[in-house]
């Protein structure tokens, strides 16, 4: 029963604790909270018409992890190759190919911060894929804020501008 006795003391121990602390009216550090929402899209490649399916499959993750004030963004953006591209390169043009990552607060009150990833080079490599953007901290006080993730695709010989995307954004933080 030493194990019971020694068990028993712990808890009155922690109980104490506990209440000196609620009693202080502090409480415990706040953990981080992330949150994540993933959307997909299934794009035309606008330069082919033969008998091969052309859609690509784009998926975004868009991120957000808040710490205190201060507030991470990120997005995981993957890509499935559709049938129609057999050979790698000469697919899009540089640099208006990419994605950009905008941190910012709910409703479009403010622009927020905005971070662009080139992909032409990964999607011109003709393989399924995805890519991480790098993560990037603002602060936000203690307001809400979010993840808005656009692709922009520039396909090679279509005679437009880049074609923008606009992918579901990331939970509130």
């Amino acid at each position: 029963m030493r194990g019971t006795r020694s068990g028993a003391r712990y808890g009155v121990t922690a109980a104490v604790t506990v209440t000196a602390v609620a009693a202080l009216g502090m409480s415990a550090p706040a953990q981080a909270a992330e949150a994540c929402k993933t959307s997909s899209k299934s794009i035309d490649t606008p330069t082919y018409s033969g008998p091969w399916p052309d859609n690509w499959k784009f998926t975004v993750k868009a991120c957000a992890k808040r710490s205190g004030g201060r507030v991470s963004h990120w997005a995981k953006v993957s890509w499935d190759l559709p049938a129609s591209v057999f050979t790698p390169g000469g697919i899009f043009n540089a640099p208006g190919t990419g994605v950009s990552v905008t941190g910012k607060r709910p409703g479009g009150r403010a622009a927020g911060v905005t971070r662009w990833t080139d992909l032409r080079e990964r999607l011109d490599r003709a393989r399924d894929g995805s890519v991480t953007t790098p993560a990037f901290t603002i602060g936000h006080g203690a307001g809400p804020a979010v993840t808005a993730v656009v692709v922009e695709l520039d396909w090679k010989n279509d005679g437009k501008a880049p074609v923008r995307y606009v992918f579901t954004t990331s939970p509130r933080v």
